[in-house]
């Protein structure tokens, strides 16, 4: 099965790269897929405009498209050859479809595969599922309301099984797919304890270090006044959309700094945090 797989990532990764479209190529922005039991997806995605024409590579079999910028308008757009064509958008462009064609059971585990890139995606399994296999590791594992979510960069897989609900005759068969699914749970479990362990290297509960590039953030937006659009301060910084978007992310997520959207973009706030760091 893993080398079937292996096949179908490579060859949906040689269309990816094969693909020619006319018009300036979009950058990623956060990405969101939630998964529900029947192996429907509903795909939800931020993408940042880039001028004229926005290029976003779609995943298969997209349907119930819902295109908007940030402040719910709707936007012009075509669909070609597995692509959204986004027409004069603003500074972010709001994707939301949905797909049955990105999952697929064999037995007892279902696999969903982001075929494209997407950037970094949030993966929400289905409720009361059990995690039980990866492309690679990835960048965090969490739970909320029973739904486990994994944070991977794209393209990539992964795969679950549905821990089953009835009672009678077919407990004992379910209870072997439980401990099938604990057994592989624990090796992904120990992989990712191990990446965070190596990655961290510090007591549990305490902040990442900040790069010479978190640093240098901060303290330009805290020479532009404590805040700034985003735009303005990837303009001062000359970064990638794609780059500074992660590096604020990360600086919001540790406490550094305060993300607002609004329909003119997203600005930043230093927090008090953020200024003991470059004091």
């Amino acid at each position: 099965m893993r080398s079937r797989r292996g096949v179908a990532l490579a060859v949906a990764l040689s269309i990816a790269t094969s693909l020619s479209v006319v018009g300036a190529q979009a950058e990623p922005a956060p990405c969101a897929v939630t998964i529900y039991e029947d192996g429907w997806a509903l795909v939800s995605l931020n993408w940042s405009s880039a001028g004229f024409v926005s290029v976003i590579p779609l995943l298969p079999g997209a349907e119930s498209l819902l295109v908007s910028d940030d402040s719910g308008t709707p936007l012009d757009y075509n669909v070609s050859e597995g692509v959204l064509l986004v027409w004069e958008a603003s500074d972010s462009i709001n994707v939301t479809y949905e797909t049955q064609a990105i999952t697929a059971k064999e037995g007892d585990v279902w696999t969903v595969n982001l075929s494209v890139d997407l950037g970094t995606c949030e993966i929400r399994l289905p409720r009361g599922s059990l995690l039980v296999g990866m492309s690679e590791l990835p960048s965090a594992v969490t739970s909320v309301d029973n739904r486990t979510i994994v944070y991977m960069e794209t393209p990539c897989w992964v795969s679950y099984v549905l821990l089953a609900r009835s009672h009678g005759p077919q407990v004992g068969r379910e209870m072997r797919y439980l401990w099938v699914g604990v057994a592989a749970a624990g090796v992904v479990v120990a992989a990712i304890v191990a990446l965070l362990l190596r990655r961290r290297g510090r007591p549990a509960g305490e902040r990442p270090p900040l790069s010479y590039d978190d640093i240098a953030l901060l303290r330009k937006l805290e020479q532009m006044g404590g805040s700034a659009y985003l735009s303005e301060l990837r303009a001062a910084l000359e970064m990638p959309k794609t780059t500074i978007w992660r590096r604020a992310r990360r600086l919001s997520e540790g406490g550094f700094i305060e993300m607002e959207k609004t329909p003119r973009g997203s600005i930043l706030r230093i927090t008090e945090d953020g200024r003991r760091v470059i004091s």
